[in-house]
């Protein structure tokens, strides 16, 4: 009995789509516990020398004040919305569901991670160091200001994002350029509106920053092949 081949050519994967992902970074680890080094050696500065702004966080300040009724003001009111508590949750709520979906489980478990780790340490250290905000707010904003939980946040989501289309699913070097540079873009966006806003300091919203960062490479570490919870094979994809 002879075979029948089908006459219709292979489909084959996009270039872009069938790219294998990146290995996950050895320094992630050493360079993650570096940034949580400099977010908590700062914040002792602070209370050490007094919580007050640095002349940097003065002239920053200066520079980003903006007009409350202007289009920026209203950008700034938009980013604080969407950065704020609720809308990462709802954010990232959504973005672990439809990574979850479409077989991503690795890759939804660890931006789940990702979120956890940030608020925690975001949320202990903003206790410790009890740094006051700037005043003169254009949008209400409560508790206290060192390190930025909207910077966190937004640094969070945006690195973890990069780190799983980098490492986790894999694409062409086009659209991981494309990829980081939105990152980047989003997180420097949010930091400049939390300035604009009146709502935290320079080094309020670096020290978000890192942290945020900070929090993505450790989760990706823990979910990477060589990570604890990588090398368990606990989930597929």
């Amino acid at each position: 009995m002879s075979s029948v081949q089908d006459p219709r050519p292979a489909i084959s994967l996009p270039r872009a789509a069938s790219r294998d992902p990146r290995p996950f970074p050895r320094a992630a680890l050493p360079i993650a516990v570096a940034a949580i080094a400099l977010v908590c050696g700062f914040g002792a500065y602070l209370l050490i020398g007094g919580s007050g702004p640095t002349p940097v966080d003065d002239w920053w300040l200066s520079v980003t004040t903006i007009d409350a009724s202007s289009p920026a003001a209203a950008l700034a009111r938009f980013l604080a919305i969407v950065g704020g508590s609720t809308g990462v949750i709802i954010l990232g709520a959504v973005l672990i569901v439809l990574l979850w979906v479409f077989r991503q489980r690795r890759s939804a478990l660890m931006l789940a991670t990702a979120l956890l780790l940030g608020v925690a340490m975001s949320e202990v250290l903003k206790r410790i160091f009890e740094r006051a905000r700037p005043g003169d707010q254009l949008f209400p904003t409560t508790g206290f200001s060192y390190p930025s939980g909207h910077s966190m946040g937004a640094a969070t989501l945006a690195i973890s994002l990069a780190i799983i289309v980098t490492c986790f699913i894999g694409a062409s070097r086009s659209v991981l350029a494309v990829t980081w540079f939105v990152a980047g873009a989003w997180v420097v966006l949010m930091m400049w509106s939390r300035a604009a806003l009146h709502a935290h300091w320079l080094t309020d919203t670096l020290g978000g920053m890192l942290l945020g960062f900070a929090a993505a490479l450790l989760a990706g570490w823990l979910w990477s092949d060589s990570g604890v919870l990588g090398r368990r094979n606990m989930v597929e994809g």
